[in-house]
């Protein structure tokens, strides 16, 4: 089993959050933004990207912290070995 990863939100993803909660909002500012309908399609797409792209952060991130871990563990597996014989 792996060890906890530490991590923290990246800028992306903190971006992503911000987007998300923007539009979020949309239904209490309906007013806003019938005016400014091109910023909803703006902030729709923007909210996309960054989901992509802090989804594939993640992923990078979680498969650095599970090849460092396997390392580890075969440089301890290796000492191990070299201890016996």
């Amino acid at each position: 089993m792996l060890r906890s990863i530490a991590a923290r939100p990246s800028v992306i993803s903190q971006l992503n959050t911000l987007c998300r909660r923007f539009i979020s909002e949309r239904d209490r500012s309906r007013a806003v933004l019938r005016a400014a309908a091109w910023l909803v399609l703006a902030l729709g797409a923007l909210t996309f990207v960054t989901t992509v792209i802090s989804g594939m952060d993640y992923v990078s991130n979680v498969r650095t912290g599970s090849l460092n871990e396997a390392r580890s563990r075969n440089a301890g597996m290796t000492a191990d070995r070299s201890g016996l014989t």
